[in-house]
């Protein structure tokens, strides 16, 4: 398998894990735990590092040229929804990081922690936004330079590009 193929193979199964990373979300607004957060962090930074570095496998690779990535465009709505969604979900994270803040003003100890590790998880979903929205442009760009771009996709059984222009 050369790295055409294994930066292939990971943005497949990358776009997906994006997609699904929201319930990350989910479990740490229900979660009054910190070492519950402190794993939803490292989760979510990791899946931030993972988008930096294929963000960098993509960017000018001779590796990949001559390659569509994303010919049926499933990893960008994949990359798109997830990190969507996550957004759509942060508010209401940041709404329960300001109450337990408060609540830690009092000088309750735990409050101060549990503030400390919404914040970090905050900090994480915040950047994974960030990760995923730059290796969606990534592939959209490295797609286009390619020659399949939003009026034009690949025709999978013998790799010609076909135009969808009317």
């Amino acid at each position: 398998m050369d790295v055409a193929d294994r930066t292939l193979e990971k943005l497949a199964v990358f776009g997906s894990s994006v997609e699904t990373s929201s319930l990350y979300v989910l479990l740490t607004i229900d979660s009054n735990t910190i070492d519950s957060l402190q794993e939803v962090d490292q989760i979510a930074r990791a899946l931030a590092l993972s988008c930096d570095s294929t963000h960098k496998d993509i960017s000018p690779s001779a590796a990949l040229a001559g390659h569509v990535l994303d010919p049926t465009e499933k990893i960008i709505k994949a990359l798109s929804a997830g990190y969507g969604r996550i957004d759509s979900l942060l508010a209401g994270l940041i709404a329960q990081r300001t109450d337990v803040a408060r609540q830690g003003e009092s000088g309750d100890d735990h409050c101060s922690l549990l503030s400390f590790a919404l914040e970090r998880c905050v900090e994480s979903f915040t950047l994974l936004i960030e990760s995923a929205r730059k290796l969606e442009q990534a592939i959209v760009t490295h797609d286009e330079s390619m020659g399949a771009g939003p009026t034009q996709k690949l025709d999978p059984p013998d790799g010609s590009v076909q135009s969808n222009a009317a």
